[in-house]
């Protein structure tokens, strides 16, 4: 929202739980990172573990806050209360299912 791009590099499409990076299927095949899976009604989704030795070297000050600030808001969400929020963003209703989420909608996520 703020840099109208994405912190990361990945881009979103529009699926039935929510927004959602584009190849995650291949984000849990790289080295190093460690997830659970995650049983939601019909659906395997994928909680990400933190490593303690994990060293970010690649963000900015500013981007490393950014990532705090989600982190915070949405610690405490359980699944369902995450894709009900990500339903009522305009970038989702405003996304027909399976195209990619454009980045103009940044602007006016609710976070």
């Amino acid at each position: 929202k703020r840099k109208n791009e994405s912190l990361t590099g990945l881009a979103y499409q529009v699926l039935e739980m929510g927004a959602v990076p584009l190849g995650y299927e291949e984000i849990v095949l790289l080295d190093g990172v460690e997830y659970n899976e995650v049983f939601y009604e019909e659906y395997i989704g994928y909680e990400f573990i933190a490593n303690s030795e994990f060293e970010i070297i690649y963000l900015t000050k500013e981007e490393q806050k950014i990532i705090d600030e989600v982190v915070v808001k949405f610690q405490y969400f359980t699944t369902k209360e995450i894709i009900k929020y990500m339903h009522e963003e305009e970038a989702y209703k405003n996304t027909k299912p399976m195209e990619m989420i454009s980045y103009e909608y940044a602007k006016e996520l609710s976070i």
